[in-house]
């Protein structure tokens, strides 16, 4: 005669203190990115080192927090996140490049516009900034926005699911 003792025991990770704690400073962190664009748009190497000053902000952050959570073999929705943090600030490291590339390539010498004339480089100048005003920077808020649009719709998913599988429970 063999005896079985089943019971079921639903063990699940309360995400309430990264999602007040975590989650918004890396939040501010992309925001305060957007800081870059006040700066010269010529000035490249200044711009790509407080972004690179960002993301080691970033580093250092996510190391401190990680050291109290247990380690896991698999991506946890925290460290997507975290990911998806440091790829919209790669993003906005491209755009800078291409603001400067922008202007490089509008004054080489086969374009017919020359460098010593001081309206026509604080018009290419105005063009550049505008184009990173009207275009590159709403990309990157609507990005950010739809980012956190799809993490609220699935925390709440998951959560409504955590809810079913326990009103399941209690049935048997």
């Amino acid at each position: 005669m063999n005896h079985v003792f089943v019971f079921n025991l639903p063990i699940n990770r309360r995400a309430g203190y990264y999602m007040v704690n975590v989650i918004p400073l890396y939040c501010f962190l992309v925001i305060f990115s957007w800081v870059g664009y006040s700066m010269d748009c010529l000035d490249t190497g200044n711009r790509l080192n407080y972004l690179a000053a960002t993301v080691l902000t970033g580093t250092a952050f996510k190391y401190t927090f990680k050291e109290n959570l247990p380690r896991v073999h698999y991506f946890t929705a925290l460290d997507i996140y975290i990911y998806t943090v440091f790829g919209v600030i790669l993003v906005q490291a491209i755009f800078f490049a291409h603001s400067k590339f922008q202007h490089d390539k509008s004054f080489e010498p086969d374009t017919g516009l020359a460098l010593d004339d001081e309206g026509e480089l604080k018009r290419g100048i105005q063009r550049i900034q505008r184009m990173e005003l009207v275009v590159q920077l709403p990309i990157l808020i609507g990005l950010w926005i739809i980012i956190h649009i799809l993490i609220i719709i699935a925390w709440f998913r998951h959560r409504e699911s955590l809810y079913l599988s326990e009103a399941d429970l209690r049935k048997r």
